[in-house]
């Protein structure tokens, strides 16, 4: 368990490249690297779960703003600046929980895409499966 807790140390020190804390700064560089795509892959699918009903936005969100937070201190910033996608990310940190009036719109398109693809497919072995 000590190890663990000295690994996420460790990787908390991946922000402060070349001040003598005996981390190589290839692996620093890589870590960022690595960090920073991580946060674009999420932020990507956080956008597409923004108009796929099947799709979470809030988890990917988490993990881009945690994955922002070890890559880019300005992509962290942005996030949390962002009006929408700030308030989501300051609603989950403050309550734990995703507002009413989300949880409603989301609500709406997955009603909204039910009723598209009932009146869209003829096969009723489809619409069963809805």
């Amino acid at each position: 368990m000590f190890e663990l807790g000295a690994h996420f140390a460790r990787a908390d020190l991946l922000r402060f490249e070349g001040q003598g804390n005996g981390i190589d700064t290839d692996e620093i560089k890589m870590s960022r690297f690595l960090a920073l795509a991580l946060a674009y892959v999420f932020l990507a699918l956080a956008f597409v779960g923004l108009f796929l009903p099947g799709l979470p936005t809030v988890p990917f969100l988490l993990l881009t703003a945690w994955f922002a937070a070890r890559g880019s201190e300005k992509l962290h910033r942005w996030i949390y600046d962002h009006p929408k996608l700030g308030k989501l990310l300051a609603d989950w940190e403050n309550r734990g929980e995703i507002s009413r009036k989300v949880k409603i719109a989301a609500l709406l398109m997955l009603i909204v895409s039910w009723m598209v693809m009932y009146f869209r497919v003829e096969d009723a072995w489809m619409i069963s499966g809805i």
